[in-house]
């Protein structure tokens, strides 16, 4: 069991650092960020060698993982979308001075 909540702890922990990497390079302030972090703090407690959480959290947090998945997929179609059309852009300009 001890293995077990070594690897979730980890995994939490991964994941914060994720989030909090990711909020401090955004110009977007995401409250979803917000509660995830709010929510992994409340799971790890104090102690992350004690890891404390009930189906109900686990249940909570795949949730909000997967909403920050889909923002996430949102934001690289946005980039994608973008990307594309600068280079529509670039295109168009550079035939029209040839």
């Amino acid at each position: 069991m001890s293995d077990n909540n070594d690897w979730q702890s980890d995994a939490l922990i991964n994941i914060q650092r994720f989030l909090d990497k990711y909020s401090s390079n955004s110009t977007t302030r995401l409250p979803l960020v917000d509660v995830m972090r709010f929510r992994i703090n409340a799971i790890l407690g104090s102690e992350p060698e004690q890891l404390q959480w009930s189906e109900a959290d686990a249940e909570e947090l795949l949730g909000l993982l997967k909403a920050y998945k889909h923002v996430l997929e949102i934001e690289q179609q946005n980039i994608v979308q973008l990307e594309a059309s600068l280079e529509f852009q670039l295109g168009s300009a550079s035939l029209k001075g040839a």
